[in-house]
């Protein structure tokens, strides 16, 4: 089974070579490494062209045009049977690749996914040493695992494509959107509805850097994206007659407005076109909000619906207190 590890750079000049160099200490070794440089304005290129992995390596180069548009580019080149996304500030254990080809290999059809931690400058050296030899495996059917994809708990480790190997079968007629912010989420659910299942490693195999100036950690209007991302959810599993499924979505959809409504600085004004955005984003909420059953609903989730019913601007203001004590309750 060969695997092409696609990375999408973007001005990463500091963290690329601790990516790559992950990469390179891969336990597996029937790979293809796919290096999508987009546009870069820092070293990161040379950095890409200077390293050095015991497979063959494609170093693609294009204008800036997005993580969609990178990752896209590396699909097309791609020439394993199986691939999987990196992002390239990141770092993978030695193991990455070769539990998941393992579980691909005993589940065919499921895909693969491992469990992944975060850190800020350096991941755990303990958590890069552990072998993994007898990590645990979870297998999940279709329904089960799509309604993971909308469990707080969960949510993260079946949203995002970069812990998972899929066949390339999978993304033949399929693309990430152009554009788009929350990429993962316009994917996610049709990744689970053309499988049979996850077989989840729940093993930390991939390390997520928390960067604070990431726009994926500040307030921008293109957070909206994942409305109409969960829009399309909700619409899919209403095809697919999966009711329970589709009032989880419309709930994320909610979630959604409420989480990305309430970052909205009280005192910036709109310009016209992200108050259309919003306006848009307001709408599906409310269409939403009022499609959800209360008796279905946790006491918290239920506050926030009718909060939402009846006064969207005043949900928003609890909302961030909500969130504002829950983090400082993390911390």
């Amino acid at each position: 089974m060969k695997v092409s590890i696609i990375v999408p750079i973007y001005n990463v000049e500091d963290y690329l070579s601790q990516c790559l160099e992950s990469i390179a200490a891969q336990t597996y070794t029937n790979c293809e490494l796919i290096l999508v440089d987009d546009g870069s304005t820092d070293s990161s290129l040379h950095i890409a062209r200077a390293s050095k992995t015991p497979w063959p390596t494609q170093i693609i180069t294009q204008k800036n045009q997005g993580l969609s548009a990178a990752r896209n580019t590396g699909i097309r080149h791609a020439t394993g049977s199986h691939i999987c996304f990196v992002d390239s500030d990141d770092i993978i254990h030695p193991r990455f690749i070769e539990l998941m080809v393992k579980a691909a290999q005993h589940y065919p059809g499921y895909i693969p996914m491992v469990s992944f931690s975060r850190f800020t400058d350096q991941p755990s050296s303990q958590v890069i040493s552990e072998d993994f030899h007898d990590a645990p495996w979870s297998l999940l059917n279709t329904r089960h695992a799509v309604e993971a994809l909308y469990t707080t708990s969960t949510l993260t480790y079946f949203t995002v494509a970069v812990n998972k190997l899929f066949p390339i079968e999978m993304w033949k007629t399929r693309h990430f959107p152009h554009g788009k912010l929350h990429e993962d989420v316009f994917t996610a659910l049709d990744n689970l509805l053309l499988a049979k299942g996850v077989c989840w490693i729940k093993a930390p195999l991939y390390h997520y850097r928390s960067n604070p100036e990431s726009i994926m950690t500040t307030f921008s209007i293109k957070h909206f994206d994942a409305v109409d991302a969960y829009r399309n959810h909700v619409h899919t599993l209403v095809s697919y007659k999966d009711t329970d499924n589709a009032y989880l979505a419309a709930l994320a959809l909610l979630k959604t407005v409420l989480t990305y409504g309430s970052q909205i600085p009280t005192h910036q004004r709109l310009s016209a076109h992200d108050q259309q955005i919003f306006s848009r984003s307001l709408l599906w909420g409310k269409k939403a909000a009022l499609a959800l059953n209360l008796k279905k609903c946790s006491l918290k989730d239920g506050l926030f619906i009718v909060l939402f019913r009846l006064s969207p601007a005043f949900a928003f203001r609890l909302y961030r207190i909500a969130l504002l004590a829950s983090s400082k309750f993390r911390g």
